[in-house]
């Protein structure tokens, strides 16, 4: 009877001991905060003098503070991330746009301009260009090496803004108006956005992270030019438009910080 219960307590303890070894786990969370460069393969802007008034520019940078992935399947999962988006041109662009009105008129008129371009709402939290995205995300891991393809849709956000400038005309008292207005302040682009990762494992919590992002989206943005005489109120009208096919590459480099390991 004896030896029968060490036998049986011996094959207790060896099934358990195998069951551990094989007993495998799967990081249920990914926090990825990142920065990068977005790289245009095509242009917004032609040269014209309202490029100054978007909170926009081709070459830009972003900084990825929230970007969080839950998978619901050991290499499956939802990726959830918010871009903001900055540039030194973007900060700049009024001086460029009142610049540009005082070359092109100030020989002829007194230039008095003013534009939404004035203020910049960019902040450390929220950038001037806004993209966030949502996608489905498959893991393959192999030693050190993780590898993450993606496919996501979602939307990129801008403002286009206003300027009016008055024109005195120099020995006359004759005054003219002239404005640059956009259809829409706030534009929304969506786009369907594949995505693929390459990272390797510092060690059971942290990956260091290499992210290719490619981005579409098509602009149908109209910017209308008035200039109005305000003695006779005769105007000239003028349209400006911004039908583009947006290609993007974005490069980046992150760190992933990996969150709850479950077994299965």
């Amino acid at each position: 009877m004896k030896k029968l219960i060490i036998i049986v307590l011996f094959l207790n303890l060896w099934s358990s001991a195998f069951s551990q070894e094989n007993t495998k786990t799967y990081t249920r969370w990914y926090l990825k905060p990142a920065v990068g460069l977005n790289i245009p393969l095509t242009k917004l802007f032609s040269g014209s003098i309202t490029d100054n008034l978007f909170e926009y520019s081709d070459n830009s940078f972003y900084w990825q503070y929230i970007s969080a992935t839950y998978f619901f399947l050991p290499n499956w999962g939802l990726e959830f991330t918010y871009q903001p988006g900055y540039s030194r041109c973007i900060s700049n662009r009024y001086e460029r746009y009142a610049g540009e009105i005082e070359a092109e008129y100030g020989d002829e008129y007194f230039v008095s301009t003013c534009s939404g371009a004035e203020y910049n709402n960019s902040t450390i939290i929220s950038g001037s260009i806004d993209r966030g995205y949502l996608g489905l995300v498959y893991r393959y891991e192999r030693r050190n090496y993780v590898f993450l393809p993606k496919l996501t849709v979602g939307v990129t956000s801008f403002n286009t803004d206003w300027g009016e400038t008055v024109l005195k005309e120099k020995g006359s008292n004759i005054v003219y108006e002239l404005t640059y207005k956009p259809g829409e302040i706030s534009n929304d682009h969506f786009f369907i956005a594949p995505s693929f990762a390459f990272g390797y494992r510092l060690n059971k919590w942290f990956i260091v992270n290499v992210d290719l992002l490619y981005t579409y989206f098509k602009t149908d943005i109209e910017y209308k030019k008035q200039f109005c005489n305000t003695f006779t109120n005769e105007v000239k009208t003028e349209t400006i438009d911004y039908d583009k096919n947006i290609h993007t590459l974005s490069v980046g480099v992150s760190l992933i910080f990996e969150l709850r390991h479950v077994k299965y």
